[in-house]
């Protein structure tokens, strides 16, 4: 992976997108639109807020749409008994 890009385990964070986006919730630009492959220092991509990769694979977090509260988003594993 190339310093930047969305990691493997983010992409279910990029996946759901949409349908955290329609649930009210509205998630960093790096996965829709990453900031550093828009704008025009991207030279300086390291210094954009959403090119930091989240520390771990489970928690994002996110602003609620509604009010603009920041919010924190968890990944679960469903198993079905």
């Amino acid at each position: 992976m190339k310093e930047g890009q969305i990691a493997e385990y983010e992409t279910f964070w990029r996946i759901h997108q949409t349908w955290l986006k329609t649930a009210g919730y509205i998630m960093r630009p790096r996965y829709w639109v990453p900031s550093w492959l828009t704008h025009v220092l991207n030279k300086w991509c390291f210094t954009a807020e959403d090119y930091i990769t989240p520390l771990m694979a489970s928690l994002l977090d996110a602003f609620r749409e509604q009010d603009g509260v920041r919010v924190m988003l968890k990944k679960f594993r469903h198993y079905l008994r």
